[in-house]
Order: C-alpha cells, then structure tokens, then sequence
C-alpha cells in the first residue's frame, strides 16, 4: 500500500494500492471567515521550497500579501534567511503552525494558493500534502509540475519563475468559472477517509 503510483511503477507480479493522501469530510467547509485578500502557503518552511521564485512573486506582486504558515526549519539558503528572518519583503507575512482543523479557515479566505517547491529534492516533485485542503475548498493552486497531478490538469503549474509570475497574474486578474472549482471539489472528495478505508478493505 502507497501513497503514490510513482513509489510503486517497479514492483511487479504483487498486488498494489496506491491510495494518494485522504482528507476528513470536516474540511470541505470553513468553521469561521479570516479577514485578509491574500496568497497562501501552507507547510514547512525549509530546504524543500524555491526561495529564489518566492522572491520572484513578492518582487512582481508587491501589492499582494503572501501569508505563510509553518514550521521554520534549520535552513542555509541566503534568500531564506532574506524573506523570513531579515523580513526584507513587506509584503511577506509570516504565522507560525496553528491547530490543523484551523488551516481550512485561512485557505478558504485565500485568493490563491501556492506550493512553490523545488522538484529536484527527493520525492518534491510527486505531491505535495496541502493540495488536497486547498481543493477541497475549491481553490486555485500555483504549483511546481507534481507527478500525481500531471493527468488531471487539476492544478495552475509552471516551468520556470516567468511562467509563475505569468500564470499569477491571470489567476489575480480574471474571474474563476464555477465549474473548474467544482471540478476541484469533487476530485478532492474522491480522498475522503472512508472511501480510502472501503478501498483498503477491498483490496485486503
């Protein structure tokens, strides 16, 4: 049993059963409205991000607030220690790790989410563990290439910081149709727990 088909594609003549993450049925809707118009990132603040196109989005978007909430980890890069301990950036708000049953309030009152990782680190390019939350509360997501997401055309991905900043400025600038947030929606919904249980017991 795996989370992804990319960590399974070389084992053969064994049954698999790739279930990706799940998601409780609880966060499909928000339990109160934050204040704010801003761009969203949730998860550990470390290695694993691509600090050299955060810096490219608060560059171009200086008018937009990007929130991140997270862990900050031990962290050498340069541009790091530039955005989150000199805080060189106005525009860059920083929260430190809130209860999870409470990241649904922030994503829901998000314009945009982001998942800004380097694909070259080990195991960043297949997913990434927010996807869901902010799916599931329809939302847009600005993301590296993840190989989980590659078929379904689910996510807003880039190849390079000029089409990040491109495809930015399209989501920021242009009214979403309702049916690509309920397209979203209901591949988020495909993850809930107790289908992913009804799965397991199949498969077992």
């Amino acid at each position: 049993i795996s989370v992804s088909q990319e960590l399974t594609k070389n084992i053969k003549n064994k049954p698999v059963l790739n279930l990706s993450h799940g998601i409780a049925e609880t966060e499909f809707s928000p339990d109160e409205i934050i204040k704010g118009d801003y761009i969203l990132y949730i998860g550990g603040i470390d290695y694993r991000l691509d600090y050299d196109l955060i810096e490219s989005l608060l560059k171009n978007f200086p008018n937009k607030k990007f929130l991140f909430i997270g862990k900050q980890s031990c962290n050498n890069d340069k541009i790091f220690h530039k955005l989150f301990k000199k805080k060189y950036y106005k525009n860059l708000e920083y929260q430190l790790p809130i209860h999870f049953k409470k990241l649904k309030n922030y994503i829901s009152s998000a314009k945009i989410c982001i998942a800004p990782m380097k694909t070259n680190v080990h195991g960043n390019n297949i997913n990434h563990h927010k996807i869901l939350q902010y799916l599931a509360l329809g939302k847009p997501v600005l993301s590296a290439k993840f190989i989980d997401y590659t078929e379904n055309k689910l996510l807003v991905e880039y190849i390079n910081a000029d089409d990040a900043i491109e495809k930015m400025r399209y989501l920021l600038n242009n009214k979403e149709n309702i049916d690509v947030v309920s397209n979203r929606i209901a591949f988020a919904k495909q993850f809930l727990y107790q289908n992913l249980i009804l799965r397991t017991e199949r498969f077992l």
